[in-house]
């Protein structure tokens, strides 16, 4: 049945934290549509009804598309451990879903400084590196203070989404902002950058940038934004 395979597939998958947090979601919709299943009743007529069923259901196009990203890894590893014979997946025609739109949003000088008046304490910082370094969330989250080299002038990071290690250069306002952070007297012990009141990393701040962005009147915009912004400046 489908959901031995995906009890399985998430003990032995080895997933950045971001896919694993999107793959489970795509675990739970699968397994309530298609649960009832053997693998090998899972054919291209079966997941043809499925997108149809999700397409009725008012998910988006790219909704869909993870979803049958995270059933093909499934069948992947399942034809890794020799219970099925072929993926169905890689045989379904996917002309009918629409890539989604690569998003390029970005916000001026001004609506940053509006952005980083309106943010906690907590989150300046992260804000700032943000948009100095262009590093993703969690890269900049997960960066340790082992990975800062103060005489570079730049940061070493050798867990990126690409799997490949880079090195980062450091502008005077990031540098700033680093040392203030590691200068705080109520710093604790850790070896992270971001850390809590115990040493243990920060967490991901969903809540409080959605909540300057609001106060900042700053609508339509991610964190990942911050990225786009970084490269546009």
């Amino acid at each position: 049945m489908l959901p031995y395979a995906v009890e399985r597939f998430f003990e032995e998958a080895t997933l950045k934290p971001r896919t694993l947090e999107s793959y489970r979601f795509n675990g739970k919709v699968c397994a309530r549509l298609l649960g009832h299943l053997h693998l090998d009743e899972i054919t291209r007529r079966t997941l043809s009804e499925f997108v149809s069923t999700r397409k009725r259901s008012g998910v988006t196009d790219a909704t869909i598309r993870r979803d049958l990203a995270f059933l093909s890894s499934v069948f992947s590893m399942a034809n890794r451990w020799g219970w099925v014979d072929t993926n169905p997946v890689t045989a379904l025609n996917k002309k009918s879903l629409k890539e989604s739109r690569p998003r390029t949003r970005f916000i001026t000088r001004e609506e940053f400084t509006h952005l980083y008046q309106a943010a906690s304490d907590d989150l300046k910082p992260i804000l700032v590196l943000a948009v100095e370094t262009g590093l993703r969330k969690e890269e900049l989250l997960g960066l340790k203070t082992s990975s800062i080299d103060f005489r570079r002038r730049e940061l070493h990071l050798e867990m990126t989404k690409t799997n490949a290690p880079r090195r980062v250069p450091l502008s005077a306002k990031a540098l700033e902002t680093i040392r203030g952070l590691l200068e705080q007297r109520s710093r604790p012990r850790s070896s992270y950058l971001f850390c809590k009141a115990d040493g243990t990393r920060t967490g991901n701040p969903r809540k409080a940038f959605s909540g300057a962005c609001r106060r900042a009147g700053i609508e339509d915009f991610r964190f990942h934004d911050l990225r786009h912004t970084f490269a546009s400046w």
